[in-house]
C-alpha cells in the first residue's frame, strides 16, 4: 500500500501562477474538469475521446491542450503499467501503447505552441514527458523548463522541475541559483528551503546555510532535516564536538532514521584521518553501528555489522583483558568470580561469550549472576556484556536478559532490548521477545528506550523471521500469527504503535500501511493516529501533507467499530487475568 502518492506530474498549475494571458483560466477549470472526470470514470479513454471530439469542433488553446494532456495522462499510466507487468509480452504490448500515447501528445502539444507560442503550461508538460520517456531526453526538457520561465518566471512546478534537473546533473550552483528564487517565490515550500540549504553547503555557502538552518530551527525546533543540515554545516566548518553533539541529539530523537548514524560513522572516519594520534571514539563507534543494525533486515548486511561491532568492541575492551593475546578460559572466569571491580567483570562476562567455543551450562550460570539489575559503575561495559549475552546464547538466555530491562541505567535496557530483538528474529522466539520487550513501551525513564521498544516490536511482528519451508516452522509461524491476533497481541500491536513518530526521513509505507489495513479496530486506530502525528511533523509544503488532507474515507468505516468493542473487552478480560 502507498501512503504517500506524488500529485500528478501534469497538475494544473496554481491559479496564483496565471499572468492573464485570456485563454490561461480556462486551461486550469478545464484541467479540474478533467481530474473530476477521472476520478468519476477511471478510464482515461473516454476523457481523450472528449477532448478529441471538442478539439475538432474548435482548435482553441484549451482544447488543445486538454486534449495533449488526456494523451500524456494515458501515456504516464500505461508506462506505470509497462514498469509492473509481470511478462515479457504484456511488458511490450504496454509499452507500445505508452509510445502510441507519448507522439500523440507530444503532436498535440506542438498543434498548441502553433497555436499560442506563449502557452507555458505546454513547455511543461512537454518536459515532464521527455523526462518520463524510455530513452529519457535530459536537453529537450531542460529547453522546454528554461522556456517555460521565460514566459512566466512565477511558474514554480517549472522551476522546481528545472531545479531537479540541475541537481541530477550535480550542477550545484545552478540549482542554487533557482532554489533562490523558489524559496522568495513560495516562502512556506519547506522541501525547497532544505534543497536550498543543501545546495548551500555543498557549494562551501555555510554561513547563509547556517542563518536559514537556524530560522527553520527557530519555527520547528525539533525538524530533522533542519538539524541533519546544522550538523553536516559544523562539521564543515571544524566544529566537530558540536556536529557529533548534534548527530547524537538526532539519532536519539529519530532512531529509525539512519542519516545521523551514518552522519556519526562519516564525522569520526574523517577525525580519523585528520587526528591519526588522538584515541578512538568507541562509544560513539558502536553507537551508531548499533543504530544502523536496529535498522537493518538485510541478513548479509546485518552479517557485516555484528562483525563491525564485534571488533570494535574487542579494540575497546581487550587492554582490560589479562595479560597475554588470547587469556585462558580459567583465567578469566577466576576474573569473573574475584574482580572488586565490575568492569572488569563486564569485559570479563565480553570475552567469555564471544570466543570461538560456546560456553557450557556451568559457565552461563557462572555469567548469570553478574548480569543482572545493578546501580555500580561501568553501565556502559554492563551493556556489552547484556548485549553479547544475548547475541551468544540465544533463546535460552532470554530470562537473564530480561534482568537487565530493570536495570537503573538506560544504556543497559537498551541493550537488554537490542538483544531480545536479536533473539527474537535470529532465533525464532519471536513471542517470548515479545513479551519482554513490551515491558519498555512506556519507559517512563528514558523515552529513547522507549522509542526502540516501539520498533522493536514492529520488527518482531513483521515475519522476518527467515523460516525455512518445513512443516515444523510453517507450524511455529502459523502459531505466532495466532497469537499476534489474539487480545493480547492485538494490545502488544497497538502500544507499539502508540506513540510511533520515530521515522522522520522516510513515510511508513512498509509498516503503517499494513496495520492501517488490519483486521483489529485497535491496531487500525493506533496506525491512522500515527500517520496522522507523523504527517503534523511535515512542513506545509510537503506533497505527503496535502495527500492526507485530501485522504480518502478508509473501507472499515470507524476502523470496524464493532471489532474495537469486542478487543476492549477481550483486553480488560486479559488484563485482569495477567499476572
Amino acid at each position: 500500500m502507498t501512503l504517500a502518492r506524488a500529485p500528478s506530474a501534469l497538475a494544473a498549475p496554481e491559479r496564483s501562477y496565471l499572468l492573464g494571458l485570456p485563454w490561461e483560466r480556462e486551461v486550469v477549470d478545464g484541467v479540474e474538469e478533467q481530474d473530476r472526470d477521472r476520478r468519476r470514470n477511471k478510464q482515461l479513454d473516454a476523457l481523450v475521446r472528449e477532448w478529441s471530439r471538442r478539439a475538432r469542433r474548435a482548435e482553441t488553446v484549451p482544447n488543445l491542450y486538454l486534449l495533449a494532456r488526456a494523451y500524456g495522462l494515458r501515456f504516464s499510466e500505461a508506462r506505470d503499467q509497462a514498469e509492473a507487468a509481470t511478462t515479457a509480452d504484456e511488458k511490450e504490448r504496454l509499452a507500445r501503447t505508452a509510445q502510441g500515447d507519448l507522439e500523440s501528445a507530444l503532436s498535440a502539444y506542438a498543434d498548441v505552441l502553433r497555436v499560442e507560442p506563449r502557452c507555458y503550461f505546454a513547455h511543461h508538460d512537454i518536459a515532464v514527458l521527455e523526462l518520463r520517456r524510455e530513452d529519457r531526453r535530459r536537453r529537450s526538457a531542460f529547453d522546454h523548463l528554461v522556456q517555460a520561465l521565460r514566459i512566466n518566471e512565477g511558474y514554480v512546478d517549472a522551476r522546481r522541475k528545472l531545479v531537479r534537473l540541475y541537481l541530477e546533473g550535480n550542477q550545484q550552483q545552478e540549482a542554487v541559483k533557482q532554489l533562490e528564487v523558489l524559496v522568495r517565490q513560495v516562502p512556506d515550500d519547506g522541501v525547497a528551503r532544505v534543497q536550498l540549504i543543501g545546495g548551500l553547503v555543498q557549494v562551501g555557502r555555510h554561513a547563509e546555510a547556517e542563518s536559514y538552518v537556524q530560522a527553520g530551527l527557530a519555527a520547528q525546533p525539533d525538524h530533522p532535516a533542519y538539524l541533519d543540515l546544522l550538523a553536516q554545516i559544523q562539521l564543515a566548518t571544524g566544529r566537530f564536538e558540536e556536529g557529533l553533539a548534534t548527530y547524537r541529539s538526532l539519532a536519539r530523537a529519530n532512531p529509525s532514521m539512519g542519516q545521523p548514524f551514518l552522519g556519526i560513522l562519516r564525522a569520526l572516519e574523517a577525525r580519523r584521518e585528520q587526528m591519526p594520534s588522538e584515541p578512538p571514539r568507541f562509544d560513539d563507534y558502536l553507537f551508531a553501528l548499533r543504530g544502523l543494525l536496529r535498522l537493518e533486515t538485510d541478513p548479509e548486511r546485518r552479517a557485516h555489522l555484528e562483525g563491525d561491532i564485534r571488533t570494535m568492541e574487542t579494540q575497546r575492551l581487550k587492554p582490560t583483558l589479562p595479560e597475554g593475546a588470547e587469556p585462558t578460559l580459567d583465567q578469566v572466569l577466576q576474573i569473573l568470580d574475584s574482580a572488586p571491580d565490575e568492569a572488569d567483570r563486564a569485559r570479563a562476562v565480553y570475552w567469555v561469550l564471544t570466543r570461538d567455543a560456546p560456553p557450557d551450562d556451568a559457565t552461563m550460570r557462572r555469567i548469570a549472576r553478574h548480569v543482572g539489575p545493578t546501580t555500580e559503575p561501568a553501565a556502559g561495559v554492563r551493556a556489552v556484556a547484556v548485549r553479547a549475552l544475548a547475541e551468544v546464547g540465544g533463546t535460552s538466555t532470554v530470562p537473564i536478559v530480561r534482568l537487565a530491562l530493570a536495570d537503573e541505567d538506560a544504556r543497559v535496557r537498551q541493550a537488554a532490548l537490542d538483544g531480545l530483538v536479536v533473539i527474537g528474529l535470529r532465533d525464532r522466539a519471536p513471542r517470548r521477545a515479545l513479551v519482554a520487550v513490551v515491558h519498555l513501551l512506556h519507559d517512563d525513564r528514558n523515552a529513547d528506550v522507549a522509542a526502540s521498544a516501539r520498533l522493536g516490536v514492529l520488527q518482531l511482528s513483521e515475519h522476518r523471521l527467515g523460516l525455512a519451508d518445513d512443516a515444523d516452522e510453517k507450524a511455529h509461524r502459523a502459531a505466532y500469527d495466532a497469537w499476534l491476533a489474539s487480545a493480547e497481541g492485538e494490545e502488544v500491536l497497538a502500544r507499539a504503535l502508540d506513540g510511533y513518530d520515530v521515522l522522520k526521513d522516510r513515510f511508513a509505507d512498509d509498516i503503517l500501511g499494513r496495520y492501517l489495513m488490519h483486521a483489529s479496530g485497535i491496531v487500525a486506530k493506533a496506525a491512522y493516529d500515527a500517520i496522522g502525528r507523523f504527517v503534523a511533523s511535515l512542513p506545509p509544503g510537503d506533497a505527503r501533507v496535502r495527500w492526507w488532507d485530501q485522504r480518502p474515507p478508509l473501507d472499515h468505516a470507524d476502523f470496524r467499530a464493532e471489532a474495537l468493542a469486542a478487543t476492549r473487552q477481550r483486553l480488560e478480560t486479559w488484563r485482569s487475568q495477567r499476572p
